[in-house]
């Protein structure tokens, strides 16, 4: 009986050993299978944080260029309205200058345009169109009628003319002296040198 428990017992562990394989092997795929399942949420959490950050960048992309156009229109807008604000100035101030050139005989009342605060846009432009539509009749009678110049602006052009001639004179009389007085600073520097050297050859001769 002992023999037979003895063979029993011992009979016993080929059985567990036979079994101890499958249960490692049921294990492994167990943690096989963990593995694999944390690897694809792991794979899928970076998809998903890749598309959110390539959503991001379409985002702030599109959220500059939208920035960049609003800002390029404000500008465009202030500078129109700076312009044609100062369109009428710049009018007055040439028909001012073309009355100085005609003279006496240019009777056309050049004015400022009134302008007034709640003058809209529209009407501003209307004024300054007409203002250019009057310059350029302007324009086209200073060229049908000859170019005169009043007797007193010739006179100062030419006493001008008069000073110019005569400031060049006398640079051409500076310029000649000072090269004259090279050419003698040239002598003397030559003179001296043989000098020097005539007093140089009479101490070696009395040496």
């Amino acid at each position: 009986a002992r023999i037979a428990r003895n063979s029993g017992s011992t009979g016993g562990f080929p059985d567990n050993d036979e079994h101890v394989p499958v249960i490692v092997k049921h294990l492994d795929s167990e943690s096989v299978g963990v593995v694999s399942t944390d690897q694809s949420n792991q794979s899928t959490e970076t998809i998903i944080q890749q598309s959110a950050d390539v959503e991001q960048s379409h985002f702030r992309i599109f959220a500059a260029v939208v920035a960049f156009f609003v800002t390029l229109f404000a500008f465009f807008r202030s500078a129109t309205l700076k312009i044609s604000r100062e369109v009428p100035m710049f009018i007055l101030n040439f028909a001012r200058n073309l009355h100085d050139i005609l003279g006496p005989d240019f009777k056309e009342n050049l004015q400022q345009p009134s302008v007034s605060p709640d003058m809209t846009e529209t009407e501003f432009r209307l004024v300054t169109l007409r203002r250019l539509s009057d310059l350029e009749e302007n324009v086209k009678t200073l060229q049908t009628k000859p170019m005169q110049m009043p007797s007193e602006k010739e006179e100062l052009l030419n006493a001008a003319i008069y000073r110019v001639d005569a400031l060049e004179a006398e640079l051409i009389a500076t310029k000649k002296a000072l090269h004259e007085a090279l050419m003698r600073q040239e002598d003397l520097l030559a003179y001296f040198d043989a000098q020097e050297s005539a007093r140089f050859r009479g101490r070696r001769f009395c040496w």
